[in-house]
C-alpha cells in the first residue's frame, strides 16, 4: 500500500518523490517523517481530477488546525510539497494562488492515443469484451461514485442497449446482487478514459453516465456522450 511504499524509501538517497496526495494528517506524518531523514528529499504530488482543484474538501476548524500543522487541506498544500502537475494551472492558481504549480502539456486523451498499445497492456491487457444486448451499436457505462445510485441502476435496466458498471476504485467488494442484474461488470481497475477509447473498437457511441467524474474534463470525442448524474456523497465528510 501507499504507506508500505513510501517508508521503503527510508535509507534511500532519493531527491524526489512523486504521490498521489499531500493531503491530511497522516499523508503529513509520513512526508515529514521522510523529510526528517533526508533534509533534500523534494514531494511532487501527481494526481489530477476535480479533486485537485477543490478547496472545501475540509471545514473549520479542523482545517485551521491542520494548516498551523503544515498539512495539506487541499492537494499541493502540504508545506513540504515542492510542486503539483496540473492540467489547468489557471483553475488551480485562481482557487490557492500558489507557485508550485508544473502544467502538464499533452491532453490525456492525445496521450492514450499515442500510448494506447502500451497503457491498455499495463490496465486492460485482455481487452474488455461486454456481452451485447438490444442495440449492437452503442453502449451505456455507468461510473459508479464511492457509491452507487440503485435509482439510476433500476433506470438502467430499462435501456435498449448494452449496459456496464465501473465501479469506483473506492468500492473494494462488488455487491452480491450485482451479478443478478443485466449488467457487464467492469474492473475498477481500467482508467475511464481508457475504457471509453478502447469501447469505440466495437461501439459506434459510447454514453457515459457519472457522478462528477474529471473524465468530464479531459475527453473530448464526437462518438464518446458524457451524463453528468451529479453528486451522491458528502466528501467533505468522507475525507
Amino acid at each position: 500500500d501507499k504507506k508500505e511504499a513510501i517508508l521503503r524509501c527510508t535509507g534511500k538517497q532519493y531527491t524526489s518523490i512523486f504521490i498521489d496526495s499531500d493531503v491530511g494528517l497522516k499523508q503529513h506524518a509520513l512526508i515529514s517523517f521522510l523529510r526528517l531523514l533526508n533534509r533534500e528529499l523534494e514531494f511532487h504530488v501527481y494526481e489530477e481530477g476535480i479533486g485537485t482543484y477543490r478547496n472545501d474538501l475540509y471545514t473549520h476548524p479542523k482545517k485551521k488546525m491542520l494548516q498551523i500543522l503544515g498539512a495539506g487541506t487541499h492537494f499541493g498544500g502540504n508545506r513540504h510539497t515542492e510542486s503539483i502537475f496540473v492540467y489547468s494551472e489557471k483553475k488551480y492558481n485562481e482557487n490557492f494562488d500558489s507557485k508550485k504549480t508544473v502544467k502538464i502539456k499533452t491532453p490525456l486523451t492525445d496521450y492514450i492515443l499515442s500510448n494506447y498499445a502500451t497503457i491498455k497492456s499495463i490496465f486492460a491487457p485482455h481487452g474488455i469484451t461486454l456481452k451485447k444486448s438490444g442495440k449492437s451499436d452503442s453502449a451505456i457505462i455507468y461510473l459508479t461514485s464511492w457509491i452507487w445510485s440503485e435509482e439510476h441502476l433500476r433506470s438502467l435496466a430499462t435501456e435498449n442497449c448494452t449496459v456496464a458498471i465501473k465501479p469506483h476504485t473506492h468500492i473494494k467488494k462488488i455487491p452480491d446482487h450485482f451479478s443478478s442484474l443485466p449488467f457487464n461488470i467492469i474492473p475498477a481497475s481500467v482508467p475511464a478514459e481508457l475504457l471509453s477509447v478502447m469501447l469505440l473498437e466495437t461501439f459506434k457511441t459510447i454514453f457515459i453516465h457519472h457522478h462528477n467524474s474529471s473524465i468530464q474534463n479531459y475527453i473530448n470525442h464526437p462518438n464518446i456522450k458524457l451524463k453528468n448524474l451529479g453528486s451522491i456523497i458528502d466528501f467533505s465528510e468522507a475525507t
